[in-house]
């Protein structure tokens, strides 16, 4: 979760708070087995954090959110957690495709159509 943070917006991991798999929330996180150190790893308690801190735990803009926001389409592939940080205000209204998966089952086998030039 710590490189993903860095890589997806850019900043230090001071700067976001992210420095390692779990935070500190200062709160009890029902998703995350009622603590208040969850592990970020998960969708469903990465959700639950980013909601408690106004949609924006990070506190900081990601890439591919100021990209979409400038009118492009945007994609992330990879494992949950790490990918939905991306753009991790895509849980409402699904304007990125954020695609992810479980590292203990393997990767799905969708097509993802490319553009031609």
């Amino acid at each position: 979760m710590a490189n993903s943070s860095a890589m997806a917006t850019g900043h230090f991991l001071g700067d976001s708070g992210t420095f390692s798999n779990t935070i500190y929330t200062g709160y009890s996180s029902v998703p995350a087995g009622d603590t208040v150190v969850p592990f970020l790893e998960n969708d469903t308690v990465l959700g639950d954090v980013d909601e408690h801190f106004n949609g924006d735990y990070l506190n900081e803009e990601t890439i591919l959110k100021m990209a979409r926001a400038e009118g492009f389409s945007t994609a992330a592939i990879g494992k949950v957690g790490p990918t939905l940080l991306f753009d991790h205000n895509d849980r409402a209204d699904k304007p990125a495709r954020i695609r992810s998966w479980s590292t203990t089952q393997p990767a799905p086998r969708t097509a993802f159509p490319c553009p031609t030039r």
